[in-house]
């Protein structure tokens, strides 16, 4: 994992439902192994918003949306 999806990582986990951590973080380091593997798409960065979005805080949802957004324009 580089320097930036460990920081991605940190700030997902600390936005995230306490109770859905470790669900989130498998599914992270899922993504970030395939990102290095391969080229990440759109479509991957669809599914994975789809998976992920709902374990985030609804306090956090906004922010982590606009992060994982901000994301997909550099794709």
């Amino acid at each position: 994992m580089n320097e930036g999806q460990e920081e991605f990582l940190d700030f997902f986990i600390a936005r995230t439902l306490k109770n859905k951590r470790d669900e989130a973080e498998q599914v992270l380091i899922q993504a970030f192994s395939e990102q290095e593997h391969k080229k990440f798409t759109t479509a991957n960065l669809t599914d994975l918003q789809n998976t992920l979005l709902p374990l985030v805080k609804p306090e956090n949802y906004a922010e982590v949306e606009a992060a994982m957004n901000h994301f997909a324009n550099s794709l």
